[in-house]
């Protein structure tokens, strides 16, 4: 891969919906917020969190230009208005640092934005200032 002109976003197809899904639970259950749990009890109990949050959101895919018509997936962000539930990117090391991350991220870096889940600790640091962690958004509020 030559660098950020060779990406592009397309929108998620229901195919590329069990990837995502799995993507994410296996990124969060390695978390520190979830270590207490036992990896079967935080799937049986955050995977229907995960598709809340994920149907509430729209999913922007990050491929390759040449690749936009197969499933290759570099990685993936599902926001939710100004509320960033998740962003990955494929973990192997040969797809690392290229700035898939960043090219998914490239309009939201100058907005205030609210995350629901905290990054690995390597890359809280690259977090903009007016970046908020909120967890709680996680959980659509009920009306009393």
């Amino acid at each position: 891969m030559s660098g950020l002109d060779d990406l592009t976003l397309r929108e998620m197809r229901e195919e590329d919906r069990s990837h995502i899904v799995a993507s994410w639970l296996n990124s969060c259950s390695k978390s520190p917020e979830f270590s207490s749990l036992r990896r079967s009890v935080f799937y049986r109990l955050y995977a229907p969190q995960v598709e809340a949050m994920l149907a509430r959101s729209v999913v922007a895919i990050a491929t390759k230009k040449d690749m936009v018509d197969t499933d290759a997936i570099l990685g993936w962000m599902a926001i939710e208005g100004d509320l960033l539930h998740f962003v990955r990117t494929k973990s192997r090391p040969s797809w690392r640092r290229l700035g898939v991350a960043r090219f998914l991220l490239a309009d939201l870096l100058p907005m205030p934005v609210r995350y629901t889940h905290q990054p690995p600790s390597w890359a809280t640091a690259l977090l903009p200032a007016t970046w908020t962690y909120d967890p709680d958004a996680r959980f659509p509020k009920v009306a009393a």
